[in-house]
């Protein structure tokens, strides 16, 4: 009877998991070898995915590459070959960033080795090469690991069926529109890869140069195969040599010259690498813009042209959904930091309020503005406040919003009435003030002019007798929303999610002159009974 898995291989430790597998380290007991187990989740995809990998890895042969041990379809998991040593993610915590030099000798090495996986037939692409899926063996050599993503490429695809890879080091293609995944999009990868890992404050213009010819934007733009990269690397390499003694006798007569003119070459690269970015990012659409958008926030964190353009791109379909906030969460939160050193910040977080504001939760079919969005602006607004000057209207419409969304905060989802005199009568002003803010948008943004409208009409609504008591006119109520109505009446309702809320409010204009005459009516009685 065959051993199970389970009793074959004891767990050392988990190295990673992930939503499609987890990978361990273990013991065989009837070698007495480390292998590495993994194991995947029990859907679909990442069986499928797993059977893929326990495929490619069994015609594969290279040193550098993880041998398949086993496959045991039936347990879900596969067994590996125990590649000994770090990522290079491991090592550029603890170390990095590196000079030019160990990052043209590792950018050789990854050429060769994908090459080899490119050569096979039809050609194996690796498609998901970033600092964690590479091995720093103990004789300095690199193996690659993971091969979850990789697969074969087929002439006359136009794209691929799925699509995988990490934000950051994927090629523009993976995400789709470009055609399907090729040597040039781990060519791609390489070079993300290779600039993250340089130490950019010691330039090194040739290695500049090969990583900016691969990382361009469409396949076309790059290396079309690893070979010539690799030809491209020695070239960079022998350029530095050559040059060496020269930089050596420089310094010492030339060295803050030299330093200037160094700071000023990687300032350089980089903010053509950003605008390059910026660029490619407005003509795509959905997660291929958001990976664009977060290369070039990592290039300048303290930048917020690349962030606001992020911002943009989640708010094209008039909706901030779940996916879209734990990309910001997973991607971007950590930047935020060195932005907030800038005097970039407050235009971000200010941009970010009003996403919440306007668009989140509105891909569950609601029609308006939702509490919980007005809650979770509250501290985006706050943050305007601690970095905006006050005289900036960014300022004083940050203070509106974070008003109104404090005040639903306290009494509309805590369920509880204020016992303050004006709370109610403070947010109808409030409320009034964002609608000026908003009237000075496009005429185009009819979407947001419809949301607003819909908060004024539902606030009005559920708290007539509450302004009534805060000393709220029927006189002002009635020129508020007949104000509102004649605007609404006009605006041009282009999209489905438009018309839809326009019908709705103006089946709710008889009602709503009804609701405000009996109110005040039954204000015209109380007083008629008192005198």
């Amino acid at each position: 009877m065959e051993e199970s898995g389970k009793q074959r291989y004891t767990a050392i430790r988990v190295l990673s998991r992930d939503g499609m597998a987890e990978v361990e380290l273990v013991r065989d007991a009837q070698t007495g070898r480390y292998g590495v187990r993994k194991r995947a989740k029990s859907t679909a995809a990442a069986m499928d995915a797993l059977a893929r990998e326990a495929r490619l890895l069994a015609q594969l042969c290279h040193p550098q590459i993880p041998r398949l041990v086993e496959y045991r379809p039936a347990e879900r998991c596969l067994i590996m070959e125990y590649m000994p040593g770090e990522t290079l993610e491991q090592r550029f915590l603890r170390e990095g960033p590196f000079a030019p030099e160990q990052i043209i000798t590792w950018g050789i090495d990854l050429c060769e080795l994908l090459a080899h996986l490119h050569d096979a037939v039809p050609a194996i692409i690796y498609r998901d090469l970033k600092p964690g899926n590479v091995i720093v063996m103990e004789d300095g050599r690199l193996a690659l690991i993971d091969l979850g993503a990789a697969r074969r490429y087929q002439k006359g695809k136009q794209r691929d069926t799925c699509l995988l890879g990490t934000c950051g080091y994927a090629a523009p293609e993976l995400y789709g529109g470009l055609g399907q995944s090729g040597p040039q999009s781990d060519v791609y990868s390489l070079g993300a890869m290779l600039y993250q890992l340089w130490d950019r404050t010691r330039p090194h213009s040739a290695l500049a140069g090969v990583l900016r010819h691969a990382t361009g934007y469409g396949p076309s733009d790059r290396y079309p195969n690893c070979a010539q990269m690799k030809e491209a690397l020695m070239q960079a390499r022998g350029v530095k040599n050559r040059s060496a003694s020269f930089f050596l006798r420089a310094a010492v007569l030339f060295g803050c010259v030299i330093l200037s003119l160094g700071m000023l070459c990687v300032r350089y690269e980089e903010g053509l690498r950003y605008a390059q970015l910026l660029a490619a990012s407005r003509k795509e659409r959905g997660e291929a813009r958001w990976a664009l958008c977060v290369q070039a926030i990592q290039i300048r964190p303290q930048a917020k042209d690349a962030y606001l353009c992020l911002l943009q791109a989640f708010a094209e379909d008039g909706c901030f959904d779940e996916q879209e906030e734990r990309f910001w969460k997973q991607e971007v939160a950590l930047e935020l930091e060195a932005l907030k050193q800038s005097d970039g910040y407050a235009a971000v977080a200010y941009a970010m309020g009003e996403l919440y504001w306007y668009g989140y939760g509105q891909n569950d079919g609601q029609l308006q503005i939702a509490p919980e969005a007005m809650k979770a602006s509250i501290p985006w607004f706050q943050d305007v406040l601690q970095h905006a000057k006050e005289t900036t209207p960014a300022y004083q419409n940050a203070m509106i919003y974070q008003a109104i969304g404090c005040f639903y905060r306290d009494i509309v989802l805590s369920m509880r009435m204020s016992d303050e005199a004006g709370r109610f009568r403070a947010c109808w002003e409030a409320l009034c003030a964002v609608r000026q803010v908003i009237e000075m948008r496009p005429l185009a943004d009819v979407w947001m002019r419809l949301q607003l409208d819909q908060l004024m009409i539902d606030f009005a609504m559920g708290y007539l007798w509450e302004l009534r008591t805060d000393g709220v006119t029927k006189g002002e109520v009635v020129t508020v929303l007949a104000e509102g109505y004649e605007r609404i009446h006009a605006l041009s309702a282009q999209s489905e999610q438009e018309r839809a809320l326009k019908a709705r409010l103006l089946e709710q204009e008889e009602m709503v002159w009804k609701t405000v005459e009996s109110t005040y009516a039954q204000e015209m009685e109380q007083e008629v009974k008192g005198g």
